[in-house]
């Protein structure tokens, strides 16, 4: 199935309002790290990937890895079907 499209229409809900980021950093090839909250200060990254529409980079970080293995447990998202990470 096409989980890139349902995890992006997902993240469009979720980001549909107002917004508030804030910087986390710069990665290793100069990418800047921010955390986006909803109107209601819920962290965007960590619904999707609660919501089986994302994965945490554990190479980054270890955030978000309680909510994959919440997802992956209740079979959420893409965890429903197969997929793969390139």
């Amino acid at each position: 199935y096409e989980c890139g499209k349902r995890s992006r229409s997902t993240l469009e809900h979720y980001a549909s309002g107002m917004l508030n980021c804030e910087k986390g950093g710069v990665d290793e090839d100069g990418i800047e790290l921010v955390r986006c909250y909803d109107f209601a200060n819920r962290d965007l990254g960590s619904r999707l990937v609660r919501a089986g529409w994302a994965v945490p980079d554990r190479e980054m970080s270890q955030a978000y890895v309680f909510e994959e293995l919440e997802a992956e447990a209740r079979r959420n998202g893409m965890w429903s079907g197969r997929f793969s990470i390139r």
